[in-house]
C-alpha cells in the first residue's frame, strides 16, 4: 500500500464531520455526517486508480 492511500485511511479515522445534535453536548456519541461516511467509503477503496503515474521528483522540481 503507498504511503497516500495509508494517510487517507488513516485521516478517514482520525478526523471526522459529525451531524450537528442540540440535544447531547457530547461529540463523541454524535453520529456522522452522511456524506462524511461517503467519504471514508472511497478513501477506503483502492486509490490507486487515481494516481496519475507521474514521476514525483519531477514534479516536486516543478513545485520549487
Amino acid at each position: 500500500m503507498s504511503m497516500s492511500i495509508y494517510l487517507c485511511r488513516e485521516a478517514g479515522q482520525v478526523v471526522c464531520c459529525a451531524e450537528p445534535d442540540g440535544g447531547d453536548p457530547n461529540r463523541a456519541r454524535r453520529p456522522n455526517h452522511p456524506l462524511w461516511e461517503i467519504a471514508c467509503a472511497e478513501m477506503n477503496c483502492d486509490l490507486t486508480e487515481m494516481r496519475s503515474g507521474a514521476d514525483p521528483n519531477l514534479m516536486k522540481e516543478v513545485r520549487r
